[in-house]
């Protein structure tokens, strides 16, 4: 979240909260961050430099 907070109005951050009821089943763990649908993985909790890159460069590809 806190790197989310660093492209202001240019990102819209949705969180699913594993504890929520049918949020485990849509989503499963995947321990990755979907952007703009597509799913970014790493196999372990998501760094925050390729959350700055993966923002970044789908902001600098529209």
């Amino acid at each position: 979240m806190r790197v989310v907070k660093e492209f202001k109005e240019n990102v819209i951050f949705n969180l699913h909260e594993i504890e929520e009821q049918g949020v485990k089943e849509e989503f499963g763990l995947p321990r990755a961050i979907f952007v703009n649908g597509r799913e970014i993985f790493w196999g372990y909790e998501a760094p925050e430099n390729g959350i700055r890159d993966a923002n970044t460069n789908e902001i600098n590809s529209r």
